[in-house]
């Protein structure tokens, strides 16, 4: 296994893929209606989660979600001890505000070029649009910030049953290693598909917080934080509740019907005793001297020439 710092590294680096990714194709898709649809924003976002779990996994592990890390920790803590949360959750945040940083750089001016060809600045209220190429915003017309919560909690839950699933080593029918990372992209397509519309299907608060402090520092202000409506909260609260549900119910509906794991003592020799040993010994044995004995009885002997 990989260092602390070493694996810190990672998951700065992987999360910093997927905010990357995403937040990079929601600005796209703002600045220029880049893409057709919500199924095509999907699919990106899922194939985005798909690589950066590929490119880390081997050192990290790859959580590259403190909703991830936090269920780890309280329900594997075998497999993830408790006091390297935080470190792990630091790595994230910070990965996170270094691709804000960078998807600012490369498609803010964009972003602000919309505002100001409709006679919109950073910080007003109608600026929540561009705003949200960076946090995730809910659609006030049909959800408040507790419906925003449950929303987030649910696809996060449903997210985290899905891992469990995925990597759980008694599962027959789970996929091998190398294809868990684009199963986990999957489910991140399906919900956003379904739940995006309603609160931009966060479900990571390292892909929101950390991009609402960079949209603040650029002018958005309270449109960035604490955001309309006061709904921040939502965002962080939400994936980390729901993700511990999520995993609970797959420990307490699931695992316990599964196969009981293959022992490595199967494959080993069962131990016997020496007196098993001689019983098992002496039928070969007696089978050896009787070919031995027809051998001899059916081959002619051989005559020994000598030399006078």
């Amino acid at each position: 296994m990989a260092s602390l710092p070493r694996r810190c590294i990672a998951e700065a680096v992987g999360t910093g893929f997927i905010v990357l990714f995403v937040s990079g194709s929601i600005s796209c898709q703002i600045a220029f209606e880049a893409h057709q649809g919500l199924l095509q924003g999907a699919l990106i976002s899922g194939l985005g989660v798909a690589l950066a779990i590929l490119s880390t996994v081997a050192v990290s592990g790859a959580h590259l979600n403190p909703a991830v890390s936090l269920t780890l920790a309280l329900l594997r803590r075998d497999k993830f001890p408790a006091r390297e949360l935080l470190p792990y959750t630091a790595a994230q945040m910070l990965g996170g505000f270094v691709a804000s940083a960078v998807v600012y750089a490369s498609l803010g001016g964009a972003l602000m070029r919309k505002d100001e060809l409709r006679g919109i600045k950073p910080g007003d209220a109608a600026s929540v649009e561009t705003a949200a190429g960076f946090g995730d915003y809910f659609n006030a017309d049909y959800v408040d910030s507790f419906g925003a919560f449950g929303i987030e909690a649910l696809g996060t839950g449903i997210l985290m049953f899905m891992i469990f699933a995925l990597t759980d080593e008694r599962n027959p029918a789970r996929p091998s290693p190398g294809m868990i990372p684009f199963f986990v992209g999957m489910t991140v397509t399906v919900l956003i598909s379904l739940f995006a519309p309603l609160t931009m299907a966060g479900w990571n608060p390292a892909r929101d917080l950390p991009p609402r402090i960079i949209a603040m520092m650029v002018g958005y202000g309270e449109v960035a934080l604490p955001g309309p409506h006061g709904g921040v909260w939502a965002y962080s609260v939400g994936p980390c509740f729901g993700a511990v549900i999520g995993g609970l119910f797959y420990d307490v509906l699931i695992a316990p019907g599964l196969p009981e794991e293959q022992s490595s003592k199967e494959a080993e020799t069962i131990p016997v005793s020496s007196d098993q040993a001689e019983a098992a010994a002496l039928p070969n044995l007696l089978a050896l001297r009787e070919m031995v004995s027809k051998k001899v009885v059916s081959e002619p002997s051989c005559e020994i020439a000598t030399s006078v």
